[in-house]
């Protein structure tokens, strides 16, 4: 056990006490400690008290959980959250009647001040609006300080310090806002209720006692982040002790600390949202204020990689190791930018020295499994992302990212239980959405696959990929229009996706304009020359089109760059067979063969090869291991009865004519087929 963490007898105490509290009182318990009772995850209270006592252990705050046992709120904080049911006429008239008798009396007796600051404190109305969509809002309670000692309004110092760093940035989103609320130094649970009232995402309390000063920081937004909750103590420099140093201290020093914490975090906040500009213009300036700060080289560096601009990423990232050698989390970040440039093994080594310095580090592995999985290795992934997730079992990450894996190996059913497991644990996860609709897509599923689409665009406007992938299943589910639509919008949100050109291209080859799929394809091609994906389907646009030798070349490409792909030598003989080059079409047949001894069509496509050469016989063998495969394919009984008659078995090909017939009553060549069957009969 490790110094922060809870024995394991007291844990047991805690969800055997809160057990019997039942909903209602264990939501209150929620709530009081900014924590969703409907987020928990299981069924009924008792469930959800011991989830809510392993949520808290995780975070570090069972202490917060046993101050609220020992002392509950107050009345008036129960009764703010259990709304009044009024008849609407009746009640409007009944509140302006108290609120004009209530503020006439307080006016007139003096207390109006007070009982407006009790009534902020208690959140009857809010002292300024909260924050808004596309804003960062910081929020400092007004410093505690005891009678007797001096107010210096720490506050306002630390506001301005902020603000000035805001006006040198030009940060129109950011505000900062003092709030009349005082608030104990210990008391977070107090803070994170005054933070999410106003739906901040930074809150700053603190105290001054005169011989203490402690000043706490808590990002609200992004509380796994780095420097996401951080106390300031001083006990030389206080008003007391040190007087002259104090002034400083409080005026200069503790605003410069709390402003570089405060744009630290709206940096990660940037770069949460993708906007890789903003920040690394915010890190510059955190770097101006601290410049031998390895987290703000180490995340300006991942803004950089975001970017795509890996050169400046791994300048920033050597730098955040050069300072930190021992940090863990800084080999890692850099094996982050490695991966994103799709240097797997580099990426690899980076991770395997993050997990030589810490051995129990869960996003470690599972980047180091995000690593194999791109170097297709998905055995060791998988074990990578089983290790994570032994250290963290509620990582939905992990669990996203081994769903993938399994994918990548087609066991969808895997898969999927891990996409909905991602999904119970984070359900804002865009992510899994989008990778559980790709495992629909690939089952036929399109209905369930452009839900999950849906879902993700939902959570994420501004998804390319989920564009992308929604207009690949209405592609595939024929409606051309909407696809058209979605590729449409996943280009012009990321004009260099070469996926979405590729699909787009799929489209318009569905379509029969075969020069706007080569001309997508093209582009495909220019944005990541080694696609093999984009080599076949503009090989399939060249054949579609009668222009076999582009078709070829394009073919051959994309198997020297995927040697395996049965498809692609399918396609390839289907070319050849096309030219006239019997020998080259059966030699790709055969090479399909290996790679899937079981695929019918290409016994089919072999058998006519053989026919058009002369060899009867090998082309019947062939037509009957289609028919061993599928019994009832009409064109292997066609083509085989047009064998037979070449043969001058007249009973055999009567028979497999009839038997096409059969299976293709309204084939649109029945009357030749027909009159095939009485010229051979008329021969007996």
């Amino acid at each position: 056990m490790t110094q922060d963490e809870t024995p394991r007898e007291k844990l047991a105490q805690l969800r055997q006490r809160l057990g019997p509290l039942g909903k209602e009182k264990l939501r209150d318990v929620c709530f009081d400690l900014g924590v969703k009772y409907d987020d928990l995850p299981g069924e009924g209270a008792a469930a959800k008290a011991r989830e809510l006592v392993d949520y808290l252990e995780r975070r570090r705050r069972i202490p917060d959980l046993e101050h609220n046992l020992a002392h509950p709120p107050g009345m008036w904080q129960r009764l703010r959250r259990r709304p009044a049911v009024l008849y609407p006429a009746l009640g409007v008239a009944i509140l302006l009647v108290l609120i004009v008798l209530t503020t006439s009396v307080l006016a007139a007796t003096g207390q109006l001040g007070l009982v407006k600051q009790q009534a902020q404190k208690l959140g009857l109305f809010l002292a300024f609006p909260p924050e808004g969509k596309n804003e960062t809002l910081i929020v400092i309670a007004n410093f505690y300080h005891p009678v007797g000692v001096t107010d210096t309004e720490a506050h306002k110092e630390i506001k301005q310090a902020v603000e000035n760093a805001k006006a040198e940035l030009g940060f129109a989103s950011l505000r900062v806002e003092v709030e009349p609320t005082h608030l104990q130094a210990d008391d977070r649970v107090g803070a994170e209720a005054l933070g999410k009232r106003y739906n901040a995402s930074i809150i700053i309390w603190g105290a001054d006692t005169g011989v203490r000063v402690t000043v706490n920081f808590l990002n609200l937004k992004q509380p796994d982040f780095t420097a996401a909750q951080v106390r300031i103590s001083e006990t030389e420099r206080t008003q007391l002790a040190n007087p002259s140093a104090y002034a400083r201290f409080v005026t200069q020093d503790l605003p410069g600390q709390l402003t570089f914490l405060s744009l630290f975090a709206v940096g990660q906040s940037y770069y949460t949202k993708g906007d890789y500009d903003r920040a690394i213009a915010d890190y510059d300036q955190v770097l101006k204020l601290k410049p031998d700060d390895a987290g703000a080289y180490n995340n300006r560096g991942l803004a950089y990689a975001g970017k795509g601009d890996y050169d400046r990423a791994m300048a920033d990232l050597n730098q955040a190791i050069h300072l930190t050698p021992d940090d863990a989390e800084a080999y890692n970040n850099h094996g982050l930018a490695y991966g994103l440039r799709g240097d797997y093994d580099r990426a690899i080594a980076d991770f395997n020295q993050a997990l030589q310095l810490k051995p129990d580090n869960a996003e470690a592995y599972n980047n180091r499994g995000n690593a194999y999985t791109g170097k297709g290795d998905n055995d060791r992934a998988m074990a990578d992302y089983d290790q994570a997730l032994r250290l963290k079992p509620d990582y939905a990450g992990a669990y996203n990212n081994r769903g993938l894996a399994y994918a990548g190996k087609g066991d969808y059913d895997r898969a999927m239980a891990d996409y909905n497991q991602a999904l119970r644990l984070k359900p804002d996860l865009a992510e899994a959405y989008i990778n559980r609709g790709g495992v629909y897509y690939s089952k036929g599923d399109y209905g369930h696959a452009i839900a999950d689409f849906n879902q993700a665009l939902q959570l994420k406007p501004d998804n390319a990929m989920a564009y992308s992938n929604r207009g690949a299943a209405y592609h595939d589910k024929g409606d051309y229009a909407r696809a058209l639509a979605d590729l449409n919008q996943a280009l012009q949100l990321k004009p260099d996706y070469a996926s979405a050109y590729i699909n787009r291209g799929g489209v318009y080859y569905s379509k029969g304009d075969y020069d706007r799929a080569i001309a997508d394809l093209n582009q495909a091609l220019h944005l990541k020359p080694d696609l093999a994906d984009a080599y076949y389907n503009r090989g399939l646009a060249y054949y579609s089109k009668g222009d076999y030798d582009h078709a070829l070349a394009d073919f051959d490409q994309a198997l020297r760059l995927k040697p395996d792909d049965a498809e692609v030598y399918r396609n390839r003989g289907l070319a050849y067979y096309s030219k006239g080059d019997y020998d080259h079409a059966i030699a790709d047949f055969n090479q399909t063969l290996k790679l899937k001894p079981d695929y019918a069509k290409v016994y089919g496509n072999r058998g006519n090869a053989y026919r058009d050469k002369g060899d009867t016989d090998r082309a019947i063998a062939d037509y009957d291991h289609v028919l061993k495969l599928k019994p009832n394919d009409a064109e292997a009984y066609v083509n085989r009865g047009n064998a037979y008659r070449n043969k001058g078995d007249t009973a055999r090909a009567i028979a497999d004519f009839r038997r096409y017939l059969e299976l293709r009553p309204n084939a649109p060549d029945r009357k030749a087929v027909e009159e095939a069957i009485h010229k051979l009969e008329a021969q007996k």
